[in-house]
């Protein structure tokens, strides 16, 4: 399959968003500011399994109808590669198919991120984060969407995959971070991000990093969760970077109050 650059897509789509680029939409797509239905998430499902020009023109009409980029990314978007995982694990779909669909989905939300971007707020000093997937996870979509919310919320983000837990104490104690978000994905990366987590207290540049994890397994509240002693636990990716900036501001006030 031929891959083309995110910045030619992107051209792509913001040339179509014009008001004279299609003719008035009819039907389900003409919902101004509707909430997405669990329709238009299996619409967008399909069209990312089916090809990269369906998903584009998709995501062009929600656009037209001016609806909110939260709504798109939130509502939309991880819905529709929670359903392609859904398909996948009950044998609707192939891996290679599954592959491909979660590949532009990811590679929607690279296109939209000018756009994301563009009012982003501006923090002074900007707290920092790194945000990762759990090392050797091939979960990165979340993650790419969690550092937006973060980025537009002022904050400077580091986000890039790991391919060990290694790499990431060494990341920790050579570079400050005030937040330490991670993902986990599945029960089998409970051992390895347990030592991780050990080393990253104890040697972090920063003593008093705060520990967020998010993810598929976490959301699922296994009882397991509570070995990893976790600061914060993530919601949705909007919610949980003003969950990190209030718990930042919370221990700032309580070093600054008087004993």
């Amino acid at each position: 399959m031929k891959v083309q650059s995110h910045a030619h897509h992107a051209s792509r789509l913001y040339r179509s968003h014009r008001p004279d680029a299609y003719p008035k939409l009819q039907g389900r797509h003409a919902f101004g500011q509707a909430a997405i239905s669990a329709n238009d998430v299996d619409e967008l499902a399909h069209a990312c399994v089916s090809s990269e020009h369906a998903a584009l023109k998709l995501v062009q009409q929600w656009l037209l109808q001016d609806q909110n980029l939260d709504a798109i990314y939130l509502k939309g978007i991880m819905p529709a590669a929670q359903l392609i995982g859904a398909w996948w694990s009950s044998d609707d779909i192939d891996f290679a198919s599954a592959t491909v669909a979660f590949c532009r989905l990811h590679g929607l939300l690279h296109e939209l991120s000018p756009r994301f971007l563009a009012d982003a707020q501006v923090l002074s000093p900007a707290p920092s984060a790194l945000l990762i997937p759990t090392p050797g996870s091939q979960h990165s979509m979340g993650v790419f969407m969690l550092s937006e919310f973060f980025r537009r919320g002022g904050w400077r983000v580091s986000s890039d995959a790991m391919s060990a837990a290694e790499d990431v104490v060494r990341l920790v104690q050579t570079e400050w971070f005030d937040v330490l978000g991670l993902s986990i994905s599945s029960d089998r990366q409970l051992d390895l991000t347990r030592h991780m987590l050990t080393e990253v207290r104890l040697k972090s540049a920063n003593p008093k990093l705060v520990i967020m994890l998010g993810g598929p397994w976490v959301h699922e509240a296994h009882p397991q969760l509570a070995d990893l002693k976790p600061d914060l636990i993530g919601a949705d990716a909007s919610q949980s970077q003003q969950l990190a900036l209030n718990y930042l501001r919370k221990l700032q006030n309580s070093s600054l109050s008087p004993i």
